[in-house]
């Protein structure tokens, strides 16, 4: 797992307080944080801010991490082999809370909250 458009992803100062990362459950351990503002992109799409490129059942721009009304969301963003959390298929935007797994194309992947 790689971070795409340069490494770490953040925002403003007045976002730094809430702030969020995904781990990938097997093999590297590469830390991603944010601290909200716009959406992230996660895909194979050398645009994405989650880079998945050598997992082919990610899509190009396969979800969507946000942090909307409060909260951290994901959203799966039409792809063909879809998004789980805890095991569920997702549709639509779903709320994430800290330590839940997630599963993108083959990829697991775990959100957590950062202090």
């Amino acid at each position: 797992m790689e971070a795409g458009r340069g490494g770490v992803i953040g925002g403003s100062a007045e976002t730094a307080r809430v702030r969020g990362s995904l781990r990938q459950s097997e093999g590297d351990t590469a830390r991603l944080g944010w601290t909200g503002g716009r959406p992230y992109l996660v895909g194979r799409d050398l645009d994405c801010d989650v880079l998945l490129d050598l997992d082919l059942g990610v899509s190009r721009r396969h979800a969507q991490v946000s942090f909307e009304d409060g909260g951290w969301c994901l959203t799966d963003l039409g792809s063909k082999n879809g998004t789980q959390i805890g095991g569920i298929p997702i549709s639509g935007r779903t709320r994430l809370s800290d330590g839940v797994r997630m599963r993108v194309g083959r990829t697991d992947l775990r959100f957590e909250l950062l202090d």
